[in-house]
């Protein structure tokens, strides 16, 4: 059973929650609430009933605090410690705005040992004088190195429309302690915003430049159905020409376990291994020099490229 009140703007400042003991309605949880003039929540209490004293004992807390736009700052969320009669930090999440969004959240939980906050996560936000959100990183705080860490970084570009035109993916670097690419997706749209042609690259380290692995051209029908040309690389070889050392740099992950085999002008395959990640190394030092085809085998199909070794 629950009962309920409520202040003079109808919001709400308490709930008890009762259960059944020995057929009988006793008091398990309350639940308290207060408001600024804004109603915005300032702070959470919950108690616990305790049948051996016959009275609530506090349980936990959150209090938060708002700027002047009632957006929250700060949410600090306690429980309540019964060797010392007080309340003893959890978690506490802030925020920060520009004059529209949300643009910064880092979260901390509560060290007993150094008896501080330490940070836990880390959100980033930027976006444009549309609203669209240009940029999108992620981190975790790294005790051993005591800081940040990215785990997900995504920046965007738009076109006058607002439609997304770019799209790039990139990977945190331990040794710089930064973020390189990884993954870029380009869109081309009509003057109707139709969307009419898509690109996929992703970036190499090597040559410092973007590698094509797809790209998409659609067009509407007269029924309204968007029909797609798609011309895929499955995989990249580079450097093609090479002297025995390669990579192969698959389109997808859905290549990932395919079978690669190298096949001289005889027909015989010199060369075997099977595909571990999206950038695949090959050792072609001990084969002759000449012309060899890479077949690359999968579940659904199979392609060939041709591989020059000089």
């Amino acid at each position: 059973k629950y009962e309920y009140t409520y202040d003079a703007f109808n919001n709400q400042i308490s709930r008890i929650q009762y259960r059944i003991s020995m057929s009988v309605w006793v008091f398990y949880q309350r639940r308290e609430y207060t408001y600024d003039i804004n109603g915005n929540k300032l702070v959470y209490i919950e108690y616990i009933w305790n049948s051996s004293i016959n009275d609530w004992e506090s349980y936990e807390k959150s209090e938060y605090s708002y700027n002047t736009n009632n957006k929250i700052l700060l949410e600090t969320d306690y429980n309540w410690n019964t060797n010392v009669n007080d309340w003893e930090g959890t978690n506490k999440n802030e925020y920060a705005y520009d004059d529209d969004n949300q643009i910064l959240e880092i979260n901390y939980t509560w060290n007993l040992n150094e008896n501080n906050w330490r940070g836990t996560n880390k959100y980033e936000y930027a976006y444009d004088d549309n609203n669209n959100k240009i940029l999108h990183a992620q981190y975790i705080w790294e005790v051993g190195l005591n800081t940040w860490k990215g785990t997900y970084y995504r920046k965007y570009i738009y076109d006058i429309n607002n439609n997304k035109i770019l799209e790039i993916r990139s990977d945190w670097s331990l040794p710089i302690s930064d973020w390189v690419y990884k993954i870029k997706y380009e869109q081309v749209y009509d003057e109707n915003d139709n969307q009419i042609e898509s690109s996929s690259f992703i970036w190499d380290n090597n040559i410092f430049d973007w590698i094509l692995l797809k790209k998409c051209h659609f067009s509407n029908n007269s029924v309204g159905i968007i029909e797609i040309e798609q011309y895929v690389n499955k995989f990249v070889i580079y450097p093609n020409p090479t002297n025995g050392m390669a990579t192969l740099i698959m389109n997808n992950e859905n290549l990932i376990g395919g079978r690669v085999e190298v096949v001289n002008i005889s027909g015989v395959v010199v060369l075997s291994l099977i595909v571990r990640e999206i950038k695949q190394s090959v050792n072609a030092t001990d084969l002759e020099t000449g012309v060899y085809i890479v077949r690359l085998t999968t579940k659904n199909n199979v392609v060939t490229k041709k591989l020059i070794l000089r």
